[in-house]
């Protein structure tokens, strides 16, 4: 016990000692020899009418009680000295990325296009984000949440490939309705303050400037990153060039005073897209910027910092509270409280006497570790939403088909969805809406899956899901349908390839899909690392070498590229290429896939 560091949690509860004290003092003195009795009884009969006269026997009541009422509120004001293992802050910073897919993303006045440019600057920012909550909204005639807060971006980098502008139902620019998305997610989520960041091209209006204006009242700031040019450019269509009624061609202008006028009323910042960082630096995404005291848990400090002992300080007032009114009894108790158990075992009483199940499983559920909440839990719909995000979505399902409300309807929808039962899935999002028709995330998933039965995106946000949850089984099963329906489909070619590779399987399958999805999309700079990937496993070094270095030019701050092109240095010879560029991947995250073999293969150069 570290006796310097002992304090009190919540030292306010000591002021109750004052009233404690004068109350004991009255009573004492009443115990005492001042008895009413000796007033009005001859002394030499006192002896035969008052109990335990000599020894003062009717007062140790008073003194068990004074114990235990002590103990009781020093236990309330919470002696603790030692410190928890955690930080004293938690960055409670929330960031909402609203990603337009409206068609004239599809515009390439920026190479490659504005589209792959937003999607190359989204992955820059997630790889800065080491702490705080991210959110994913893609919109265009209307949004619908790809990813919702959380603190692993991992599972909004591995869904950015499947988004493309074939994946919106409604076509348009409705910037107003994803910020009031964005500002929904992050008062649900109950986050009091906030960054929106719109990523696109243009907007619908001043409805914009009011929903900006808005969820700036509401503690939200909202920022723009501006994507293309005010000359513009064509938008590219399967037969063509998007042209209008009468036949014209449609430029797709940068609407640059409109998206200056969102951020203005929405206080935060406007810049333009650039091939380097400064315009994360003017957006202050960075990582090296501070994080702000207004965006820490005060919690943290307050109360989760140190172990609060009080709780085991109460369960010394029982032996008092036994000695006081019923000998004997409570001691048994007591005693068996006493008694010691397996470290796991007292872990689980500890928690089962302070918290229900349903309790543990929430707390269960922030940790990340839903298979162990979904356990826990005993309420259905916990229990559901448990299951769902541990991935076991047919057993979620089940739950959620037993409730008769809209939420439960949607829910099973989207549990369907994920298995690929897109035909039920359907039917799941009619039931909600017949009973909630103003339920809009349900109106934006039926309109997904009804737009076209045999469209490749459902399969490919599934194969992605599937993909990073490392259920590649799966993630293989839904990438070949998406190929099945649309073999021309870069995407789902190109995570295939990288699946196959990553799984030894059979290279020359994914020698070739690397190759289509390269002439399908030559200058997408994942396109090309999983390309070099292949060539890097089939040791064919010097090409590994030229297709990283040209994804690497396009994604100076991706981690995994530069680890890709380290190894094939590496293979190569070239020992000091090798180490700058390992050494650069682990500055860059120290948890991306291949980390590990990246740090000990970087400790043998040192070594060397």
């Amino acid at each position: 016990m570290n006796w310097q560091a002992f304090h009190f949690i919540r030292p306010w509860w000591l002021l109750a000692l004052i009233p404690l004290a004068w109350g004991l003092w009255r009573l004492w003195r009443r115990s005492g020899n001042g008895s009413a009795w000796r007033k009005v009884v001859a002394p030499e009969l006192l002896p035969h009418l008052l109990l335990d006269a000599e020894g003062g026997g009717r007062r140790w009541p008073l003194v068990l009680a004074a114990l235990g009422f002590t103990m009781a509120i020093l236990a309330q004001a919470g002696p603790t000295w030692e410190k928890l293992p955690q930080p004293v802050y938690s960055s409670q910073s929330a960031l909402v990325i609203l990603f337009d897919l409206s068609r004239s993303m599809d515009a390439r006045d920026v190479k490659p296009s504005r589209l792959a440019r937003a999607r190359f600057k989204v992955e820059d920012i997630l790889s800065h984000r080491r702490e705080g909550e991210t959110a994913l909204i893609a919109f265009a005639g209307a949004p619908f949440t790809v990813v919702p807060l959380t603190d692993d971006v991992k599972t909004i980098h591995s869904q950015l490939p499947a988004l493309n502008t074939d994946l919106m139902p409604v076509q348009g620019s409705n910037v107003a309705a994803a910020i009031e998305k964005a500002q929904a997610l992050l008062q649900q989520a109950g986050r009091t303050r906030g960054q929106i960041l719109l990523v696109g091209d243009g907007v619908n209006g001043d409805a914009a400037q009011r929903a900006a204006a808005k969820a700036r009242k509401a503690g939200y700031r909202v920022s723009v990153l501006a994507v293309g040019t005010e000359a513009g450019a064509p938008i590219p269509t399967r037969r063509g060039v998007l042209k209008d009624a009468q036949g014209n061609i449609v430029v797709a202008r940068l609407d640059v005073a409109a998206l200056k006028a969102v951020a203005r009323a929405g206080g935060g910042t406007f810049t333009r897209i650039s091939l380097d960082d400064s315009d994360l630096k003017a957006l202050g995404l960075l990582d090296q910027e501070p994080v702000q005291l207004h965006q820490l848990s005060k919690s943290d400090n307050e109360v989760a910092r140190w172990r609060d002992f009080g709780p085991w300080l109460l369960l010394a007032v029982l032996p008092l509270a036994a000695l006081a009114f019923r000998r004997g009894v409570l001691m048994v108790v007591f005693v068996g409280l006493l008694l010691p158990l397996p470290p796991q075992a007292e872990a689980g009483w500890w928690k089962d006497l302070w918290y229900r199940p349903d309790q543990q499983g929430q707390q269960l559920l922030e940790r990340q570790e839903a298979e162990q909440a979904a356990q826990r839990f005993r309420d259905p719909d916990w229990k559901a939403s448990a299951l769902y995000r541990a991935g076991d979505y047919e057993e979620a399902g089940r739950l959620w088909s037993q409730g008769k409300g809209a939420q439960e309807r949607y829910n099973l929808g989207n549990a369907l969805a994920r298995e690929g039962k897109f035909k039920e899935a359907i039917e799941a999002y009619e039931q909600a809406l017949k009973l909630d028709p103003g339920l809009e995330d349900a109106k934006a998933n039926k309109a997904l899956l009804e737009k076209n039965p045999r469209q490749v995106t459902p399969h490919m946000l599934l194969g992605t899901i599937y993909d990073a949850q490392k259920k590649f089984d799966l993630a293989e099963k839904h990438y070949r349908a998406a190929l099945e329906i649309n073999p021309d489909f870069a995407p789902a070619a190109n995570n295939l390839a990288f699946l196959l590779v990553g799984r030894n399987a059979d290279m020359e399958e994914a020698l070739t899909l690397a190759r289509h999805a390269k002439e399908l999309l030559p200058d997408d700079a994942s396109v090309m690392d999983t390309l070099g990937w292949v060539y890097y496993q089939k040791g064919l070094y010097d090409s590994a070498i030229s297709e990283f270095r040209d994804s690497m030019a396009k994604l100076p701050r991706n981690p995994v590229v530069r680890y890709h092109l380290g190894m094939a240095y590496l293979k190569k010879g070239d020992k000091a290429r090798a180490r700058e560029q390992l050494t650069r991947a682990l500055e860059l995250s120290g948890s991306f896939e291949g980390a590990d073999e990246a740090r000990e293969t970087l400790a043998k150069l040192k070594a060397s």
